[in-house]
């Protein structure tokens, strides 16, 4: 990816997500989209993308919520033996604010979310929800503020 990325003019930094080869406050916001779940320390991991923000600075991060129905249905696809899934572990909407919050973000009350008319169908219109009722929905966005 690194070298496609680079093949498009992209300046691109090598690198993993607990340990970033990155200043400190050097950045106005992060995005980490479905990955959470695949990380050893996903708190290593945020308090790094914490470090990197500048004050004020804005994480959005994407999870598929344990609780919801695609949450279940990869987490049994995860007890099958799935390549991906069964490394995954899954978190709730609330487990990633507590977490956030831990680390000194200011986390967002709303939330934008796709309930999607089944597992691996996201063509509904994104909502924005409640942060306390997003856990039904299958694809959760929350906004986190570096204070």
């Amino acid at each position: 990816m690194a070298e496609l990325a680079r093949d498009k003019g992209v300046d691109v930094v090598v690198g993993v997500g607990e340990v970033m080869p990155l200043r400190d406050s050097s950045f106005d916001y992060a995005v980490i989209i479905v990955t959470i779940c695949f990380l050893d320390d996903p708190r290593k991991t945020l308090a790094e993308v914490y470090r990197v923000l500048k004050p004020a600075g804005k994480l959005i991060t994407c999870i598929v919520p344990r609780d919801s129905e695609h949450g279940r249905f990869y987490m049994e696809l995860g007890r099958k033996g799935h390549r991906f899934y069964s490394a995954a572990h899954f978190y709730t909407v609330n487990e990633v604010r507590e977490i956030l919050e831990s680390l000194g973000f200011a986390v967002s009350d709303k939330a934008v979310a796709v309930l999607s008319r089944g597992v691996g169908d996201y063509s509904e219109e994104p909502q924005i929800v409640e942060l306390y009722a997003a856990e039904r929905f299958g694809f959760v966005c929350i906004e986190a503020v570096r204070r």
